[in-house]
């Protein structure tokens, strides 16, 4: 899969001046780049799937308990019925409006 660049770039962008907003300088731009690439979705699927990441209840022959599973926005919905995901709504907007009881 070829990354979008324009995604890359603004991460490069950002996370060099959030670390020299928080004095981490000078900013080594390669090393940004490393950690970058090393965090992307596919580097952390493959590190969780050579066992590299692992939590002590992963069921490790078992890909759909990955913590890492498609990588696509909403995939949430092919798990959850109907009504867990109303339900986590509701709980989010209440949190989100303050309004948790």
């Amino acid at each position: 899969m070829k990354p979008n660049l324009n995604h890359y770039i603004s991460y490069n962008i950002v996370l060099t001046e959030v670390l020299e907003f928080i004095g981490e300088t000078p900013v080594d731009v390669n090393l940004v780049s490393e950690a970058i690439e090393f965090s992307s979705f596919n580097q952390m699927k493959n590190r969780e799937t050579k066992k590299e990441i692992l939590n002590k209840k992963d069921k490790i022959d078992d890909s759909e308990s990955y913590h890492l599973r498609k990588g696509k926005i909403g995939g949430y919905a092919e798990y959850l019925t109907e009504e867990d995901i109303e339900y986590i709504n509701n709980i989010i907007n209440k949190t989100q409006n303050n309004t948790l009881e």
